[in-house]
């Protein structure tokens, strides 16, 4: 009896995964990015960097 109600109740405690489809393609090229921006990209620091 235990069991049966476990099972009646593991749909409330542990929801069942779902995919997802997604779209997201990003079209932009490296020249419309601004510089603090491409600095985030290669993992340099945006502050206190002068040119």
């Amino acid at each position: 009896m235990q069991f049966e109600a476990a099972k009646a109740a593991a749909p409330y405690m542990h929801p069942r995964l779902t995919s997802v489809q997604m779209n997201a393609t990003l079209k932009r090229s490296a020249a419309d990015y601004t510089d603090d921006e491409l600095r985030a990209i290669a993992g340099g620091s945006a502050e206190g960097s002068e040119d």
